[in-house]
């Protein structure tokens, strides 16, 4: 223990002795050295260590990783077809982020969960407004987010869905995943339908409710193509945490 966590330690032992206060809800976090233990309060400038934060991620694998829970009549190791992880920090606020994504159904649906670590050494699941089962981007399918726009504490990414309508059909999406205050949610911005036939595959393109022409939604594609800023994914299922730090590294690069 160096001279400063001494220090610390010694005024915590002699507050004690003159204030009476009671201990409650003081979560302990435990080391990999089992004699040591440290008050969630103590720890000093974890958004900066980046590999004490992968070590928690590592750590509580069992918050993130796919759940046997039934919800509905969903059950995400039962019923996924495809899943993934990466690791990343979606806010650039120094706290990194789990993403796990998987899809379900042959109408290939996409789930998305975030997770993240909070500063005094916990992981805690966003808040979400996406649409579960129906139009959630296909994360899962994308090695990078393209970064559309950033303002205040909102971060907005471009992002893509698929949607098979089986043998009658496909939907390709396009729209925003916004970020902020530890809560995401997805806007669709256009789409493009396409209908089966043997006569031949009829496209139609929309934005909301409105039919757009061709050239209007190549418009809308350009103004997309633009943006160069973007957010690398490296995904990964076997959770190691070279696996997990590797897909950090990978984000951060330019």
């Amino acid at each position: 223990m160096n001279a400063t966590k001494r220090k610390r330690t010694l005024m915590l032992v002699i507050s004690s002795l003159f204030l009476v206060v009671g201990c409650t809800n003081k979560d302990i976090i435990i080391d990999n050295n089992e004699d040591e233990t440290t008050l969630d309060n103590e720890i000093e400038g974890i958004e900066n260590d980046i590999e004490k934060q992968v070590n928690i991620i590592f750590n509580s694998s069992d918050l993130w990783e796919l759940s046997d829970e039934v919800v509905g009549d969903f059950c995400e190791k039962d019923d996924c077809k495809g899943f993934g992880y990466a690791i990343t920090d979606l806010d650039e606020d120094g706290f990194i982020e789990v993403i796990k994504s998987l899809y379900s159904g042959n109408g290939h649906f996409s789930r998305n969960i975030i997770y993240e670590v909070t500063e005094d050494g916990k992981i805690i699941q966003w808040d979400s407004e996406l649409e579960e089962c129906y139009s959630e981007p296909d994360l899962l399918s994308m090695n990078e987010l393209i970064v559309c726009d950033i303002s205040f504490d909102k971060f907005i990414y471009y992002v893509d869905d698929f949607e098979s309508w089986g043998v009658s059909g496909e939907a390709n999406r396009y729209g925003f995943l916004e970020v902020s205050s530890n809560t995401v949610k997805y806007n669709e911005e256009y789409r493009e339908e396409l209908a089966y036939s043997p006569e031949g595959n009829k496209a139609s393109y929309y934005r909301g409710d409105i039919e757009l022409t061709v050239e209007q939604y190549n418009e809308l594609v350009e103004e997309r193509n633009k943006c160069s800023n973007s957010k690398k994914l490296k995904w990964f299922t076997e959770t190691s945490y070279e696996n997990i730090m590797e897909s950090y590294e990978v984000s951060k690069k330019e």
